[in-house]
C-alpha cells in the first residue's frame, strides 16, 4: 500500500527584492503559487494539499482555490518560514503520521514532475530527500570578516531546491526536537540531516528555479 501524500505549499514571504509577494506575481497567465499547486494536482498522487499563508492573504487564497477538484487546507504562517514549515507538517502529520509529506516554495514554479516521482522513490528509502543540481559557476567561501578563505570544490557542491520529500513522522520528530533551533536552518532538508543524520538527493530540475528579482519571471 503507498503512503499517503500530502503536498504542502509555503507561501509566506514579503517578496522586498521582488518588490511585492512573489507568490502572487502573473506566471503563465495565472498566480505563480496556483500554477504549482494545479501541477501538484495533475500529478495526481497527493492526497491532501495545504496552503501556508498570511492570515491577510486567507480570503485571497479561498476564493482563487474555489473551483479546484481538490480540497484545500489554509493554514496560517508563522513569523518565518521554518515556523510555516513546522504549521505543514504539524497537520501532515495529524493527517497521518504514516506518510509522507512535500514541502514546496512557492517562489519556484513547479514545472517537472518527474521530481516528484524521484523524491518519493528516494523517501521510502532514505527517509527524507532533496533535489539537487550541480554548481555551474565557481564560488569562494569566505571568512568571519569577510576575507576570502578558498574556492570550494564544486564538484562535491551541489544546490538544493524544493520540493523536498520527508516520511511525516519522521520530519515532525526531527521539528519537534530542533524546537526554535529550526529557525536558524535554512529548509527542512538541512535540519533532517542534522537530527537524523543522513539525506537522500535525487537529481533536481533547472526548470524549478526560485523567482527572486521580477526579471526572473519570464
Amino acid at each position: 500500500m503507498e503512503a499517503r501524500v500530502a503536498f504542502a505549499l509555503l507561501m509566506g514571504g514579503e517578496g522586498r527584492r521582488f518588490g511585492g509577494k512573489k507568490q502572487f506575481a502573473p506566471y503563465g497567465g495565472e498566480p505563480l503559487y496556483l500554477h504549482s499547486l494545479k501541477a501538484a494536482i495533475r500529478w495526481g498522487k497527493c492526497a491532501s494539499f495545504l496552503l501556508v499563508i498570511p492570515s491577510e492573504d486567507k480570503e485571497r487564497v479561498k476564493e482563487e482555490t474555489s473551483s479546484l477538484p481538490v480540497s484545500i487546507t489554509i493554514l496560517e504562517g508563522g513569523p518565518v518560514r521554518a515556523e510555516s514549515a513546522w504549521n505543514a507538517v504539524q497537520e501532515a502529520y495529524r493527517e497521518d503520521p504514516e506518510g509522507m509529506i512535500l514541502l514546496h516554495d512557492a517562489a519556484r514554479p513547479l514545472e517537472d514532475l518527474s521530481v516528484l516521482d524521484r523524491l518519493l522513490e528516494e523517501t521510502k528509502e532514505k527517509g527524507g530527500a532533496v533535489p539537487v543540481l550541480p554548481l555551474e559557476e565557481s564560488a569562494l567561501l569566505l571568512g568571519e570578516g569577510g576575507e576570502v578563505s578558498g574556492y570550494l570544490d564544486r564538484q562535491r557542491v551541489r544546490i538544493v531546491q524544493t520540493p523536498q520529500c520527508f516520511k511525516s513522522r519522521l520530519l515532525f520528530q526531527a521539528e519537534a526536537r530542533a524546537g526554535l533551533r529550526r529557525t536558524r536552518l535554512t529548509d527542512e532538508g538541512s535540519l533532517f540531516l542534522k537530527e537524523h543524520g543522513k539525506l537522500g538527493i535525487v537529481e533536481g530540475s533547472p526548470l524549478h528555479r526560485k523567482i527572486t528579482r521580477k526579471e526572473d519571471i519570464r
